[in-house]
């Protein structure tokens, strides 16, 4: 009798492990599903806030210099006149692969999201304005080649807005606030004709 209790409890132990594991499992898929932009597969707005909450409370309680980090604002210019003429589904494949092309222009220990709509962001970790500004040109240059829609082959430009931390603010809100600010005062052309990708620094 004793043995089969002892049985019995060591089954029970059992699914009960199992159960926890598979609850742990379920949550941290939700938790990445809600981090994540469903329809290109970067981080969303929330990833951004995290990562930015992060930085600016390690940067309040650290007793060594501040890092540095610089926050870049990608705004599409020309984006609506396509969703328009082709259909929200040439919008969304447009967006997935703006997101793919540029996702490789900053390293892995950089984070680039796609904030909603035709607006992206990118956080480079321990990077000054000189630096984000060379991220931003390669940001632009990735736009250059046209991008293949079914049966037709459009072009996008970008207006870049770049801010940084601690100089620009102390805050995630902050951040983020000042710089589409700093893009919204020049923009860029598109369409088959040359064109200038506007890039703005506070």
């Amino acid at each position: 009798a004793v043995g089969l209790a002892s049985a019995t409890l060591l089954a029970v132990g059992v699914r009960l492990a199992i159960s926890v594991r598979g609850l742990r499992s379920v949550t941290l898929h939700r938790h990445r599903q809600s981090l994540t932009d469903h329809l290109t597969g970067l981080g969303n707005r929330r990833h951004l806030f995290d990562i930015l909450d992060a930085f600016f409370l390690d940067a309040a309680h650290s007793s060594i210099g501040h890092r540095r980090l610089a926050f870049l604002y990608i705004d599409l210019d020309g984006f609506k006149e396509i969703n328009d003429s082709f259909g929200h589904s040439a919008g969304d494949e447009l967006l997935r692969q703006l997101g793919s092309r540029m996702r490789v222009c900053v390293r892995d220990s950089d984070a680039f999201v796609r904030l909603g709509g035709d607006e992206f962001a990118a956080v480079l970790m321990d990077a000054d304005l000189d630096a984000a500004t060379a991220v931003a040109q390669k940001l632009t240059a990735s736009l250059v080649e046209p991008f293949a829609l079914d049966a037709v082959s459009v072009r996008v430009g970008a207006s870049i807005g770049v801010s940084s931390a601690p100089s620009d603010a102390t805050d995630s809100a902050g951040l983020v606030s000042c710089a589409p600010r700093s893009s919204s005062e020049t923009r860029s052309t598109c369409g088959s004709s040359p064109r200038e990708s506007r890039i703005r620094t506070r």
